[in-house]
């Protein structure tokens, strides 16, 4: 009669199972020190984003501008009806900017006090 060991050979060791908040905690907290894709993503977007604003001669800052917000600000550019998975991704990258970013005050001409973050 033969035996089945569901998983391994016999005396091998079982996957351990462990769960993902476990996992991502830092390794001094006990966790194997995973960072978080979700969060690593979304930071990666929100750089992508920045670029765009700080870098707006740029190849892909000039087609993103001519397709997605020709006549507007990168920061007010809605998603659109039908947005390439490139544009939304930003957008979500670009909303997560916007939480942090401030805005200079300068002579006060273009900025709108109520509307616009520009104290920390």
């Amino acid at each position: 009669m033969k035996k089945f060991w569901w998983g391994s050979k016999a005396g091998a060791s079982k996957t351990a199972r462990v769960s993902w908040s476990t996992m991502t905690r830092p390794k001094f907290d006990g966790g194997l020190g995973f960072c978080d894709m979700e969060l690593f993503n979304l930071a990666l977007l929100a750089r992508q984003a920045w670029r765009i604003l700080q870098e707006p001669n740029t190849l892909s800052a000039r087609l993103l501008r001519a397709v997605y917000f020709p006549g507007g600000d990168f920061l007010e550019a809605p998603v659109g009806n039908h947005p390439s998975q490139v544009w939304r991704s930003i957008v979500e990258g670009r909303d997560m900017l916007k939480q942090g970013l401030i805005r200079r005050i300068g002579d006060g001409t273009t900025k709108h006090a109520w509307d616009q973050n520009w104290l920390p």
